[in-house]
């Protein structure tokens, strides 16, 4: 069951299979941002820097955001227009016709960026992140989310020309997303997004349900606020894990972890991490 596997460099750390799987965000997102940065702009992640941090933490899954540029390249950036996470410049680009968005930029474009980040990093290529000497990639166990539909074609030949394990990587997308990858060899997870989502499926969740049955999703992704007990249980009747997002607060992982939830995706792993051991 590849729900159940370890990263091999963690097959001594004696992990308790009753608590919820910690998910470093964009690697360990908030690690690597600017000090002064508003709160809407301070999680960046996505860099080397924040998944080398994850690594450190002993995280139990990595997540990276992959978008498309101009030129069909992955790349690993969470927001879908650059400007306010990077250099990119306004006044520019009205001169140049270049709005910001990720999928009207070519790869020279985005590497000609810098990262609102303390380490002054680049945006990333995908190939990059498993290029680097820094990051054992083959002994990570991988979330990559789907920013945006039209990417199955490069995202599935990337998956064959790096010969990627069906047990370390995880697909998490919206339900516009996942459609076109479903029948996927790779478990997927179907992602509730709170901003589109709230009205029609907080008090509605079979819709949630049935969206993960029409796309053959094993794990399905809902904000905090979703999670009860009810909820779970009713979701694991239909074999779907629940796991959840928006969870920085140690209360938020103790009420995760009694309703059932598998799986906390957050921002600073390492408070999540700790504060599990707190709870033993």
């Amino acid at each position: 069951d590849w729900s159940n596997i370890q990263w091999k460099y963690q097959s001594d750390s004696n992990v308790d299979p009753s608590r919820p799987w910690i998910i470093g965000h964009r690697g360990s997102g908030v690690k690597s941002t600017d000090s002064e940065a508003d709160v809407d702009n301070k999680l960046i992640g996505n860099t080397i820097s924040a998944i080398k941090a994850a690594i450190d933490e002993k995280v139990d899954w990595i997540e990276i955001d992959i978008r498309k540029s101009k030129d069909n390249k992955l790349v690993v950036f969470h927001d879908s227009n650059v400007a306010a996470k990077t250099s990119f410049d306004f006044d520019e680009s009205r001169r140049s016709d270049l709005t910001g968005e990720v999928p009207n930029l070519t790869l020279d474009e985005l590497k000609g960026l810098t990262l609102n980040v303390e380490s002054n990093e680049k945006i990333l290529t995908l190939d990059e992140v498993f290029a680097s000497s820094e990051i054992p990639s083959s002994e990570i166990q991988w979330i990559f989310d789907i920013k945006a539909s039209g990417m199955k074609e490069q995202v599935s030949d990337w998956l064959t020309k790096n010969n990627i394990p069906i047990d370390q990587l995880i697909l998490f997308g919206d339900y516009e997303v996942l459609e076109e990858f479903k029948g996927s060899d790779y478990p997927m997870g179907y992602t509730t997004l709170w901003a589109k989502s709230r009205k029609e499926m907080l008090f509605n969740p079979s819709e949630m349900f049935d969206r993960c049955d029409e796309l053959e999703c094993e794990i399905m992704v809902v904000p905090i606020i979703f999670v009860t007990r009810t909820l779970v249980e009713s979701a694991s009747k239909r074999g779907i894990e629940v796991w959840c997002y928006d969870s920085n607060d140690i209360r938020d992982l103790k009420y995760a972890t009694g309703c059932g939830v598998k799986g906390v995706i957050g921002d600073y792993p390492e408070k999540m991490m700790n504060a599990f051991r707190d709870l033993e």
